[in-house]
C-alpha cells in the first residue's frame, strides 16, 4: 500500500509581501526626506518672520523719555551726542547728530535724520498700525525740514510687515530751519486716552513748539502745530 507523498510548503506569496515591505519602507524613507527638505527650506523663512515679529514688538512699544533728543543741529550739542555712550548718528561736517531706534533700523531700511516718533496707533475704525514718525530735508532750497509719517501693517504669521501708502498733511509736518538756527527735535509720545494720537515737541531758537499728530484711515497721518 502506498501512501501520499508528503504535502509540499509552499512560500510564493512570501515574495510579494517582501516587496510590499520594501516599499513601505522606501515610501518611509522618501517621505522623510521630503519632510527634511520641506524643513531645511521653510526654516530661514520661519526664522526670518520670529525675527521680525520681534522687531516689531519692539518698535509697536517702543518708549523714549520725552526729554530724549531725537535730532540736534547745536555745533555745541552734537560732539556730545555722538560720542560714546550715546553714539548718536551724525557728525559735526555734515552739522547734526540724530537718532533712529536700533528695534526701528533692523525691521526696516531707514535713511531719515532722526525718528521723531515710534509706536502702535490705532485707526478710527480700529485697525492697529506702527506709526514712525521720520526727520528729512525736504528741500534745501528752502532749508525745509519735514516730519514724514510712515503707517505699516503689522506681520503676521505667514508674511512680514506691509508698509502702506501713506500720505502725511498738516501745517506741521514742515518747519522752515534757517542757516544758523538752531532746531532740537525731542522723542515722541503716544496719547494714553487717545489710541489713534501722539505728539511731538521740538524747540527752534529755543522756543519750544509742539505737533499733534493722528492717525486715520486710509494710511492718512495728520500732523499740526499746536496754537
Amino acid at each position: 500500500m502506498t501512501t501520499d507523498p508528503s504535502p509540499q510548503l509552499d512560500y510564493a506569496p512570501a515574495l510579494p509581501m517582501l516587496r510590499r515591505a520594501r516599499m513601505r519602507r522606501w515610501i518611509t524613507a522618501g517621505s522623510a526626506l521630503l519632510l527634511l527638505a520641506g524643513i531645511i527650506t521653510l526654516a530661514p523663512r520661519a526664522a526670518r518672520r520670529l525675527q521680525f515679529a520681534y522687531w516689531q514688538r519692539q518698535c509697536m512699544s517702543y518708549a523714549a523719555p520725552p526729554t530724549q533728543v531725537v535730532h540736534d543741529n547745536d555745533p555745541v550739542e552734537i560732539p556730545k551726542l555722538i560720542a560714546p555712550p550715546l553714539s548718536y548718528d551724525g557728525s559735526l561736517a555734515i552739522g547734526r547728530a540724530f537718532l533712529i531706534p536700533a528695534a526701528y533700523r533692523r525691521l526696516l531700511v531707514n535713511s531719515s535724520v532722526g525718528t521723531a516718533f515710534l509706536h502702535e496707533r490705532v485707526t478710527p475704525q480700529g485697525e492697529a498700525r506702527l506709526v514712525a514718525v521720520d526727520l528729512y530735508t525736504t528741500s534745501l532750497r528752502t532749508n525745509t525740514m519735514g516730519f514724514l509719517a510712515n503707517a505699516l501693517d503689522p506681520s503676521t504669521t505667514v508674511r512680514g510687515p506691509r508698509a502702506l501708502l501713506t500720505v502725511t498733511r498738516g501745517d506741521g509736518a514742515n518747519v522752515a530751519v534757517q542757516p544758523g538756527d538752531v532746531f532740537r527735535v525731542f522723542a515722541g509720545q503716544p496719547d494714553p486716552k487717545d489710541a489713534s494720537h501722539f505728539t511731538i515737541d521740538y524747540l527752534l531758537n529755543g522756543t519750544r513748539y509742539t505737533l499733534d499728530g493722528w492717525l486715520k484711515d486710509g494710511g492718512v497721518v495728520i500732523i499740526e502745530a499746536r496754537d
